[in-house]
């Protein structure tokens, strides 16, 4: 069942940018809910993609999202980047070989 609604939330994110992707169980948060930082938001999107939530929507905001490295480190989940979003790596942040945005 998930990945059918992996694949149809993926389908319609593709096919229809402004339809509502579909319920796929779970708690969805956005991650401003978490604290959005101008110059560095590394604490909201950590914060929000290990959440008990099952879908997490990077919302758009003002200015772009800035951030450092970030990993999902509490089971699956399904990501949802806002149309407008820019996601932005933090100067300096990125030091390391295996770093990654």
């Amino acid at each position: 069942m998930k990945f059918l609604c992996l694949a149809l939330a993926a389908f319609v994110a593709l096919a229809a940018p402004a339809v509502t992707l579909p319920d796929c169980g779970g708690k969805t948060v956005k991650a401003s809910d978490f604290g959005f930082a101008s110059g560095d938001s590394t604490d909201a999107l950590k914060s929000a993609l290990n959440s008990d939530a099952a879908r997490v929507v990077i919302d758009r905001q003002d200015e772009d999202w800035v951030t450092g490295s970030v990993a999902i480190t509490n089971g699956n989940k399904e990501v949802v980047i806002e149309d407008g979003v820019v996601i932005r790596a933090k100067p300096g942040a990125f030091v390391g070989a295996r770093e990654r945005l």
